[in-house]
């Protein structure tokens, strides 16, 4: 005998009167292979790499977007991960001293041989029920240097790691 047992079920339009908080869609993206880009000093124009569509049912809905991303460069620099919605940046840090950049997330390496891992989690009330086009780019703080995707910039051999970057969309009901 078959049985199906659950704590609740939620409809495709969300939780009835007015809760929030159910999942009506997921979308995502993965990047197993690698890249290389040479940085060119800027947060304001970071290497978007991965994108990925999401259409919400309803205007009250809000996009989760958690993400990460595996990089490596030659030597130390600092690392700014951006996710956008189109143009728009969906989350970035408050202004600080003129120096400082405005990222989604960011780190540091040190080692030629090094990669960082970089996580973000981000939430969008877009208003839309338009199709929106979300994506992931990082950005490097010293001009000039190649950043590696997925790998280190020493690769080959055994003792050198290769991974992967990617990012989730999941709308919920607000």
């Amino acid at each position: 005998m078959s049985q199906i047992k659950v704590n609740s079920i939620v409809p495709v339009a969300g939780l009835s009167g007015g809760a929030s908080g159910g999942v009506l869609q997921t979308k995502s993206v993965f990047k197993t292979d690698t890249a290389s880009f040479t940085t060119l000093n800027s947060a304001t124009d970071p290497y978007f790499f991965l994108e990925t569509t999401i259409t919400p049912v309803s205007t009250s809905s809000k996009i989760l977007v958690p993400g990460y991303l595996t990089v490596g460069s030659r030597g130390g620099t600092a690392y700014r991960i951006q996710v956008n919605r189109g143009s728009t940046p969906v989350l970035r840090g408050d202004t600080g001293d003129s120096s400082e950049s405005r990222a989604t997330s960011g780190t540091n390496t040190q080692e030629t041989w090094e990669i960082a891992n970089i996580a973000t989690m981000n939430i969008d009330a877009p208003s839309s029920t338009s199709e929106l086009t979300y994506k992931l780019g990082i950005s490097n703080g010293t001009s000039g240097y190649t950043a590696y995707i997925n790998r280190s910039s020493t690769d080959g051999g055994s003792e050198y790691v290769r991974g992967t970057s990617g990012f989730i969309l999941q709308e919920v009901s607000g």
